[in-house]
């Protein structure tokens, strides 16, 4: 008879409509973590491909374009950047040798230049980091071979110096040219200067 008695008591114990609070509640649970199980196998915690890490990764590695001066020196006149000077000392025609032809209807053109470090760190030398731009804003990089000494490409200690040529094929037709020169300085970017070349 206790055991009975205990039974009904828990019984009227329990608010009206609780037993149907308490299943409403289990059943709430269960859906959420079914939910959350549910989630942490969907697509959207998969590993993105690999062509597309590495387009991103490209893309935060490029340059941005050199702030380019306003006014251009011209031949024989200093050039002057934040770390280094640059002169165009003389320009002319030259023999394209034959590892290295131009193209058809193209003069390989020399243009003999001057750098010097004048910062605190070093400045880095090299025929590519010069361009030749035209009055119709075509552009055309620096090619191989041509008139001797050719530019080296190497790294100058400050108050250093390196001269020698850097050659560009252009069209017969090519006028109003100006020489574009930006190297990467480390730690502060890039340094570009410009020379009209009276062509």
């Amino acid at each position: 008879m206790t055991g009975a008695s205990d039974s009904r008591a828990s019984r009227r114990a329990l608010p009206r409509g609780g037993a149907r609070f308490v299943i409403w509640g289990l059943a709430a649970i269960a859906a959420a973590a079914g939910c959350r199980k549910r989630s942490t196998a969907g697509p959207t915690d998969a590993a993105p491909p690999a062509a597309s890490v590495a387009a991103g990764a490209a893309r935060s590695l490029e340059l941005p374009p050199p702030e380019l001066p306003a006014e251009a020196k011209r031949i024989g006149e200093r050039a002057e950047a934040r770390d280094y000077v640059l002169v165009v000392r003389e320009v002319r025609e030259c023999p394209a040798p034959a590892a290295f032809p131009g193209r058809p209807g193209t003069v390989r053109l020399g243009l003999r230049l001057e750098l010097e470090a004048t910062g605190r760190g070093d400045i880095p030398v090299n025929p590519f980091h010069a361009n030749v731009v035209d009055g119709a804003a075509e552009r055309y990089p620096a090619s191989f071979g041509g008139c001797t000494p050719e530019l080296r490409a190497e790294q100058l200690a400050p108050g250093a110096r390196a001269a020698g040529f850097v050659h560009f094929d252009l069209p017969h037709g090519a006028t109003d040219l100006t020489l574009e020169y930006a190297p990467f300085v480390l730690g502060a970017g890039r340094q570009a200067l410009r020379v009209r070349l009276d062509r």
